[in-house]
């Protein structure tokens, strides 16, 4: 199963994910809210008899199993974001600037954990997570384990 989208939905796509082989859930981020669809996939008229009938006999139980599974999701999550637009006018009522930014950036969708570039001692960039953490261990003990002046 498969979506074709033009550039500008593939743009707004938050994430997708298959439910079974014939459902998939994908999250779009709109300029006036989050949308998430659930795109099922029938055979068509062409399709063998076999695969139609077994498609139209799969369980009503399995795909609601699955709408449920999606529906649960996405009220879990419209719950979260009205949490945390809650948050944000409360900041915004304090003045907070900081929290105000984050959650605007956390409900837009923008929010990812960036680390900044990290050379070793001899200058060349890590890119390896573990290397960053022996690379900060052997920093902070030059630092930190020098003789009393």
């Amino acid at each position: 199963m498969a979506t074709i989208t033009t550039k500008e939905i593939h743009r707004i796509l938050l994430e997708w994910k298959p439910i079974n082989e014939r459902m998939i859930q994908a999250r779009y981020d709109s300029s006036f809210a989050k949308l998430t669809t659930i795109i099922c996939y029938a055979p068509t008229e062409e399709a063998d008899d076999e695969d139609k009938d077994a498609f139209y006999e799969t369980p009503k139980e399995q795909l609601k199993a699955g709408y449920k599974a999606a529906d649960k999701q996405v009220k879990r999550r419209a719950r979260a974001d009205k949490k945390a637009t809650e948050e944000a006018e409360t900041a915004a009522s304090k003045q907070d600037m900081r929290t105000l930014y984050r959650l605007t950036k956390t409900l837009a969708g923008k929010s990812r954990p960036s680390a900044a570039p990290i050379k070793e001692q001899q200058g060349d960039f890590i890119s390896k997570e573990g290397d960053f953490l022996k690379c900060w261990k052997e920093h902070f003990e030059r630092v930190l384990n020098r003789d009393d002046p």
